[in-house]
C-alpha cells in the first residue's frame, strides 16, 4: 500500500513562543526531531513525504486567528528546524488538508492509499483531516511523537479520539513500516 507522510502546519505562528497563534510550543522540539528523522528514513527508502501549510488568504479567517498565517509574513514561514530538502509543499486554506487541490491531484496521480499525519494540531487540523481522509476511503495513521496539540493538555485526549475513529499509530522500524494500535 503506497503511503505519504504529511507534515501539517509547522509554521512559525504556531511553533514559536512569540507566534501569533502559538500551539503547545514545549512539544514542538521533539515533534520536529521525530519528523526530520522519519522523513530522512522515508527518503532513504524512496518513500514520499509532503508538507502542508495553512494560508489564511481570507481576511475573516485571519481576523479570527489573530492575523496568523498571513501570506508572506515570517509567521507563515515554515519553522526553520524542519528539514524541507526534497519535500513537496502544498497550501491549504482551511483546517482540512483536502482543501489543497494540488495535494488532491498528487494523491490521485501517485495512487496514495495510506496517509500518515504529523505536525499540528492534534485537536484541530489533524483531527479534521483524519476524519475526512477516513470518509474518502484512505487508511490513516498518525506518527507517534510527531503530533503536537494546540493546548498541551489536549494531546493525549486528541490521540485517543483519533484512535476511536480508526486512526492508528504508525511505527517506523528499520526497513519495515507498519500501523498498529497503540496505548495512548
Amino acid at each position: 500500500m503506497k503511503s505519504l507522510l504529511l507534515v501539517i502546519d509547522l509554521q512559525n505562528d504556531f511553533t514559536q513562543p512569540n507566534g501569533r497563534s502559538s500551539a503547545c510550543t514545549e512539544q514542538i522540539e521533539d515533534v520536529v526531531a521525530t519528523i526530520n528523522a522519519t522523513v530522512n528514513t522515508r527518503q532513504q527508502q524512496n518513500e514520499s513525504s509532503a508538507i502542508v501549510v495553512t494560508d489564511w488568504s481570507n481576511p475573516l479567517m485571519r481576523w479570527m486567528t489573530k492575523n496568523s498565517m498571513t501570506p508572506g509574513t515570517v509567521g507563515a514561514a515554515l519553522d526553520s528546524r524542519l528539514n524541507t530538502d526534497g519535500i513537496r509543499q502544498y497550501t491549504k486554506g482551511s483546517k482540512s488538508i483536502f482543501s489543497s487541490q494540488e495535494l488532491l491531484a498528487e494523491l490521485e496521480r501517485e495512487g496514495i492509499e495510506h496517509l500518515i499525519l504529523s505536525g499540528l494540531a492534534a485537536e484541530h487540523c489533524i483531527s479534521v483531516s483524519a476524519k475526512e481522509a477516513r470518509k474518502r476511503g484512505f487508511k490513516v495513521s498518525y506518527l507517534p511523537g510527531a503530533v503536537a496539540s494546540y493546548q498541551c493538555k489536549n494531546l493525549k485526549p486528541a490521540l485517543v479520539k483519533l484512535e476511536s475513529i480508526g486512526v492508528e499509530a504508525y511505527e517506523v522500524s528499520g526497513k519495515s513500516e507498519q500501523s498498529s494500535p497503540s496505548k495512548v
